[in-house]
This record gives C-alpha cells, sequence and structure tokens, in this order.
C-alpha cells in the first residue's frame, strides 16, 4: 500500500492558536515610526547643543527661541520632514507590497489545505477499498469454509447445466474430486433426477430414491443469475435415510399396535381426557354390541354402564385420568341390556410427559365367574358331604377303639394281644385321619370356630412331650422342652387346637429324626396384663426339606417328596390343617430346614391373659437357699431345660455332660467344702460295662448329704430296682414336667 506525506508546511498552519507575528508584516510600521524618530530626535538634538554651546540654560522658553531665532536650525528640521516624508512613502510602499504577499500566501494556504484534504480523502477511500477487499476475502474463506462444512449436497451449475461449483459433501458422497466433478453435466452426474427438479424449481422440494447413493435425498432446485446475467440453478441434495428409516420403523409400529389393536380378542377402546370415545376395535364392538360409528364421541361410561355401577365406573375413569394404572373387576351392560362380568385395566396414554388419553382394557370374564362360583359351590358341598361324612365314620370308629381296648383287657394269649393291639393301632390312624378331614373341610367351608376356655400353657406342652416321648426314646432320640421362665402360662384360648398344631409339628418331628434331638421352645414375643403373644418352635436334626419344596409341604395333601410318603407314611393334612389354625389363632406359621441337618418349624398364636395372678416360687426359693444342685447329662438342650427350671426357682445349678467330669466335679466340692446336696444324673452316665453302677471313687463320705436321682426315658432298661441297687434315690422319666 503507498504511503502518502501528512506533514503540513507552516504556511499552512493558519488555523494554530498562537500563530507567531513574522518580522516582515512589522517593516510598513517600523519605516514611519523611524522616519518620525528621526525627524524629532535630530531637530532637538541639534537644538539642544545649540542652546548648550552659546552658554544658556536649556529650557523650553529658549527651545523655542532658538527654533525660532535661528535659521540653521530650519536646515535641520527640513532635513528632518524630508526624512519623515521618505520614510512614509517607503511604507506605504511596503505595505502595499506585503499586502500582496498576504493574499498571495492565503491563496496558497487555500490550495494547499484544499490539496491536503483531497490527499485526505484519496487515503481514506485506499484505505477502505482496501478494508473492503480485506472483509471480502475473509468473507469468501468463511462462505467457502460454511459451504463445505454443510452436509447436504450442494452444486450450483451454469445456464446449460454444467456444474460450476460443489461443496466438499458432494465430492465425499461421490467418492471423488472437485476437478472431476467441474464442468461436468449435471444429469451425467445425476441420470432421471435433474430434469423433474427442474420442473419444480422453487414450487416443491422433491424426494427422491437415489439408487446410486444408497438411499433417499430430498432434491430442491433454486434459480440464481450469474455474472454474466445467464440464470443457473443451485441444487440441493438433503440425506433423508435415517428419516426415511425412522417413518419406516413408525410406520411398521403402528401396523404392528394396529394390528394388535384390531385383532386382539380384549376390547379396547381409547378415550380422550373427558371421557370421550376415540376408537374402539372389533372385540369391543362383539363384547358389547356397539359399532364404532354408533359410540364415537360418546361418554364411554354413560354408554356401558348400569346405573347400579355408576358411581364406581366414575370413580375408576376418574383416577385413571389422574394417571393411576387401575386394575378392576365390575360390570358392565351390553347393547341388549345384559350385564357382564368383565375384568377392566386403566391405563393413562402419556405423550412427551402430557397424559393425553386413556386406554381401557375389558376381559370378558362371565364364564369365569360363573365356573367359580360353580366349583366354589362344588368345594362347599364337598366340605358339607365329608364332615357329614368323617362324622358318620367316626362315631363307629370311636366305639370299634373302645371295643379293642376292652378286648385288650381281657385274658388273651400273644397271639391274640398281637393282633388286638394292630388292629387297634390301625383304628387310631385311621380315626386321626378322618379327624384331620373333618377339620380341613370344617376350615374350608368357613365353619370352624375357636374355643376360649382357660388352660395351662406349661401343662398342655409338657403332655404333648410325655405323649410323643415313648416314640422318641424307641429311636433313641432327646426330646426335651424348653420354656422360657418369663412365660405366662394361664392363658385363655382354644387348648385343643393349640395341642393339635404341637401334636402335628412334634409327630412330623419324631417322624422324620432318625438320630439327635427334638426340641420344644416357647417364649413371650409381647405381653400386656390383658393379652400375651406367644412363640413357639420344633426343632428337630432331621432329614431336612430342601429350599425348593418348603412352599409345597403347607399345601394339602403333600410332602417334601413321593419317596417320603413311602417310607414314613401319612395323609400331607397335618401341616395344611396347622397352618390354618395357626391364622386362626391370630399367628403366622413358618420354616427354617437344611437338608441333612434338620428343621424348626416356628409359629405364633395370641391369646388373652386370665385374671388369676401367675404362680410365684416364694416358698420353694426360701427352702433352696444355698442348695447345689449338678446335673449331669450328655444332652445340651436336656440340661437347658433343667437349669432354667432349677434357677428359676433359686437352685445353685452345675452341670456336665460325661461322666468323668460328674466325678471330677462331686470330689472336688467335697473338697472345697461346697457339696452338691443333689446329682441329676442321666441313666447312660451309670452304666460301666454294660451294668448300671455308681463310680467306685465315689464314697459317701465325699458329698455326705448328696442324693442322686436318676433321669431315665420311657423304654430304657434302667429300672427303679436298678436305682435302688446302686444306691440312687429315685428315677425321674424324661421329659420331666415341673
Amino acid at each position: 500500500m503507498i504511503n502518502f506525506l501528512t506533514i503540513r508546511p507552516k504556511d499552512a498552519m493558519l488555523s494554530d492558536k498562537n500563530p507567531k507575528i513574522p518580522l516582515h508584516t512589522l517593516i510598513p510600521i517600523l519605516f514611519p515610526i523611524a522616519g518620525i524618530g528621526v525627524g524629532l530626535l535630530v531637530p532637538v538634538l541639534v537644538t539642544a547643543v545649540f542652546i548648550l554651546s552659546n552658554g544658556f540654560i536649556l529650557t523650553f522658553n529658549s527651545f523655542i527661541q532658538a527654533q525660532l531665532n535661528e535659521p540653521t536650525l530650519w536646515l535641520v528640521d527640513l532635513f528632518a520632514a524630508f526624512t519623515l516624508l521618505i520614510n512614509s512613502l517607503s511604507a506605504y510602499q511596503q505595505f502595499k507590497t506585503l499586502r500582496q504577499n498576504q493574499h498571495l500566501r492565503n491563496d496558497l494556504a487555500q490550495r494547499t489545505s484544499e490539496l491536503y484534504a483531497v490527499k485526505e480523502i484519496s487515503q481514506r477511500e485506499i484505505l477502505e477499498r482496501h478494508q473492503a477487499e480485506a472483509n471480502i476475502i475473509r468473507a469468501k474463506k468463511e462462505w467457502e469454509a460454511t459451504f463445505d462444512a454443510i452436509s447436504d449436497l450442494i452444486l450450483l451449475t451454469d445456464s446449460t447445466g454444467k456444474i460450476i461449483r460443489c461443496n466438499r459433501a458432494t465430492t465425499q458422497t461421490l467418492k471423488t474430486s472437485y476437478a472431476d466433478l467441474i464442468g461436468k453435466n449435471i444429469e451425467e452426474v445425476f441420470p432421471g433426477v435433474i430434469e423433474p427438479v427442474q420442473k419444480k424449481a422453487l414450487t416443491k422440494t422433491q424426494v427422491i430414491p437415489m439408487p446410486s447413493l444408497y438411499g433417499w435425498f430430498e432434491v430442491t432446485g433454486f434459480p440464481f443469475q450469474d455474472g454474466e446475467n445467464q440464470q443457473g440453478i443451485i441444487y440441493i441434495f438433503h440425506d433423508i435415510a435415517q428419516r426415511k428409516k425412522a417413518e419406516a420403523e413408525i410406520q411398521r409400529q403402528k401396523q404392528y399396535f394396529e394390528s394388535i389393536f384390531q385383532n386382539s380378542p380384549v376390547a379396547i377402546v381409547t378415550l380422550d381426557l373427558n371421557g370421550h370415545i376415540v376408537a374402539c376395535n372389533p372385540a369391543f364392538e362383539r363384547l358389547f354390541g356397539y359399532t364404532q360409528a354408533e359410540v364415537l364421541g360418546g361418554k364411554l361410561d354413560d354408554i356401558i354402564t348400569s346405573r347400579e355401577f355408576r358411581d364406581g365406573a366414575f370413580e375408576f375413569s376418574r383416577r385413571v385420568r389422574q394417571g393411576e394404572l387401575i386394575h378392576s373387576v365390575s360390570k358392565r351392560q351390553t347393547r341388549r341390556g345384559e350385564l357382564i362380568d368383565v375384568e377392566i385395566f386403566g391405563v393413562p396414554v402419556i405423550v412427551n410427559g402430557q397424559e393425553v388419553g386413556v386406554l381401557n382394557l375389558y376381559h370378558n370374564i362371565t364364564e369365569l365367574v360363573r365356573a367359580r362360583q360353580k366349583a366354589e359351590e362344588a368345594d362347599l358341598a364337598k366340605s358339607e358331604f365329608l364332615a357329614n361324612m368323617s362324622h358318620e365314620i367316626r362315631t363307629p370308629l370311636n366305639g370299634l377303639i373302645g371295643m379293642l381296648n376292652l378286648a385288650l383287657d381281657t385274658p388273651l394269649n400273644p397271639e391274640q394281644s398281637e393282633y388286638l393291639t394292630a388292629a387297634l393301632e390301625s383304628a387310631e390312624s385311621l380315626l386321626n385321619l378322618i379327624s384331620d378331614i373333618l377339620d380341613l373341610s370344617k376350615i374350608e367351608a368357613g365353619k370352624m370356630e375357636l374355643e376360649t376356655t382357660d388352660f395351662n400353657l406349661r401343662t398342655i406342652v409338657e403332655n404333648v412331650a410325655v405323649n410323643f416321648s415313648q416314640r422318641a426314646a424307641a429311636k433313641g432320640l432327646e426330646l426335651v422342652c424348653l420354656i422360657d421362665p418369663q412365660t405366662p402360662v394361664l392363658l385363655r384360648g382354644d387348648p385343643n387346637r393349640l395341642r393339635q398344631v404341637l401334636n402335628n409339628l412334634v409327630g412330623n418331628a419324631v417322624k422324620f429324626t432318625e438320630q439327635g434331638e427334638i426340641v420344644i421352645s416357647v417364649q413371650p414375643i409381647a405381653q400386656t396384663a390383658s393379652q400375651a403373644t406367644i412363640s413357639f418352635s420344633v426343632r428337630d436334626t432331621g432329614i431336612g426339606i430342601p429350599v425348593d419344596r418348603q412352599a409345597r409341604i403347607f399345601e394339602r395333601f403333600t410332602q417334601a417328596d413321593m419317596s417320603t410318603t413311602r417310607k414314613y407314611g401319612g395323609s400331607g393334612l397335618g401341616l395344611a390343617i396347622s397352618t390354618q389354625l395357626v391364622e386362626l389363632m391370630g399367628g403366622k406359621i413358618s420354616l427354617i430346614s437344611e437338608p441333612g441337618v434338620g428343621s424348626t418349624f416356628s409359629f405364633n398364636a395370641v391369646f388373652s391373659r386370665q385374671e388369676t395372678p401367675e404362680p410365684q416360687p416364694h416358698e420353694l426359693i426360701s427352702l433352696s437357699h444355698r442348695k447345689h444342685i449338678l446335673i449331669a447329662d450328655p444332652n445340651a438342650s436336656s440340661r437347658q431345660s433343667l437349669r432354667m427350671e432349677l434357677e428359676k426357682v433359686g437352685f445353685a445349678v452345675s452341670e456336665c455332660a460325661d461322666r468323668q467330669s460328674f466325678i471330677h466335679i462331686l470330689q472336688s466340692a467335697g473338697q472345697n467344702r461346697a457339696p452338691v446336696h443333689l446329682a441329676l444324673v442321666d441313666y447312660r452316665l451309670l452304666v460301666e460295662d454294660g451294668q448300671p453302677r455308681l463310680p467306685a471313687n465315689l464314697t459317701s463320705s465325699t458329698n455326705d448329704d448328696l442324693k442322686i436321682i436318676v433321669l431315665t426315658s420311657l423304654g430304657t432298661q434302667f429300672t427303679k430296682k436298678d436305682c435302688q441297687q446302686i444306691g440312687c434315690t429315685e428315677t425321674l422319666i424324661k421329659p420331666i414336667r415341673q
């Protein structure tokens, strides 16, 4: 770019605020002043010299007299006047010359200023032109970058159809170069596409499949004027393959849901938010007898709801419109006025987070309801029949059992006794089965009612244990009762049903346990002055139950598997009845089991408390003051049961699990002068080499007051006579009651 001089000359700087006056401008003034100075000063000086040289005093009067009287001074005055005239004329001429020069300077300054202004305008125009050129270049680059950044294909053609420009997306899509495209006719590049676009340029966008580009494009043509006033066309190819794919998917889904809507066996109706029918499917037409044309725009609840069910229908619709998903079973009315049973689903229709309508589904369950009613009636009839038949069968069975018991009390030979005993056991098993069937039928018929009577909880539990003690002892099982000392025992409820549940659970435990122990535990969960919730559990070390079969065993006529039924027998009713009875007592039964380890059945029951105060062992505590009791038993649960009962009444208790520990404790107690007053010893610790005997090193001097009570089980060979022979005081049969 050309740089122009921008410094103004001094002569042109006329607009300065403090201009300096040039010396030559003062000449017209200096000349007259010099003439006046010479014209006045010279005569005055000459006159003064003249007066002084003649001896006169220099005064104004003497000065005037000298000027008037001396001709010589007149010549001096004439010279001064001449000099003044000459200077004045010179000053005038100089002033005239300076004035002309000043006009010339002013003209020069004005011309210089005008030239400078023209120069500034030219310079600004040049700068503006360069700036405009830079802006054009930058805008062109930006436009080209934008042009190439557009994902659509853009081509510009001249009036003959030759391509004069295209963007990068075009070359990339066509897999060619810019140079190869420029100059080609666009119809060569897109055969069969351009002609319909040219005909409708600026009027309509064409959607055209383009197999050569593997997809769908939206093609638009816009005419434009090129630089030679020739009309060209801008072609824009917009890839709509994804849109077409989405439209196809939407269409597929629409057809899919339309097919479901039209072919569904369930009646479907769509509603707006005001409850007016928007559409319904053929199943709706078949179910209710209305065509879509007849119900379109009508209020659904007014059309298919009878008066007695209208309030419920309005509430159903209101909740669905509030966004709830509702399921209901009700009745609706057909066009013929028939009431049908329907299962209804109400679903809010949500679009973009906004509820726009409601979808209702109606499933005709009239036949299902009728079938269920018939099944319930048949089941009720069956239950009533079983109840009646069970009662009719149980009456003669009771008579049969009574006669068998009487026959067994008569003199019989061994063979007769064996036959009658087998018959009695079979009759009792049949009676128990019939009793279970009777109870189950009562429960199913809703006729089972619990009694309310006073009972002692401890007595019930201990009696159950005693009833199964012989069977447990026959299998070598330890049967133990653990009753928490804090458990209230004076209760009101149905003791017979409680006993029945415990009998079922303990009976199963004895049946399915071959070795180990069975523990009946009782403890309080919650209690008030008027009510108590008691927890019961029966734990065994039996075969256990797999997890996948635990839920089934509470169903009627069901056991863990068929092999269990074949090996152990049973009807599979006990747990089903127990579950129902526990629920009637306000509780729930549960199971924890592991195959090969054992099972624990637990349940809760709610009872009222008697007004009679619970018994308190005050007298026993005073009697047992400072008494020491030793429990020797190999079974830990048995020791725990005895310890709980003894400590409750105030005894000091020690325990051991084997014969050697038993001997050691007794000897140590005697030596430490802390004698054991009573020893409760399991009979197995008193048997040595198959014979009952006390340890040889156990002398009476060790514990002078020691008394030994032998703990035995029903069916054991250790008799009361054996007890007396070895010096023991008494025998107690397990399980021991309070």
